[in-house]
């Protein structure tokens, strides 16, 4: 994932945070999530939407500074 800035935080849950990111948001994983929850819900997410059902867009997933994320659209 490219850049160290977070944009503006727009939710957050037991596992992780959402910001605001130019391509439409990052998921972070808090820093106790292991690296595979980051991948399976970025798999989980693509197998759905290639089946035409509507969910975000998955556009990256890897590290972000010291954390797991995904980039997705809004």
């Amino acid at each position: 994932m490219n850049g160290d800035e977070v944009g503006t935080p727009i939710g957050a849950g037991r596992v992780a945070e959402v910001f605001l990111h130019p391509a439409g948001v990052l998921k972070l994983y808090r820093p106790s999530e292991p690296k595979a929850s980051a991948f399976r819900e970025a798999a989980i997410l693509a197998q759905i939407r290639a089946l035409g059902l509507p969910v975000p867009e998955v556009i990256s997933a890897g590290p972000y500074k010291d954390r797991w994320g995904i980039v997705m659209t809004r």
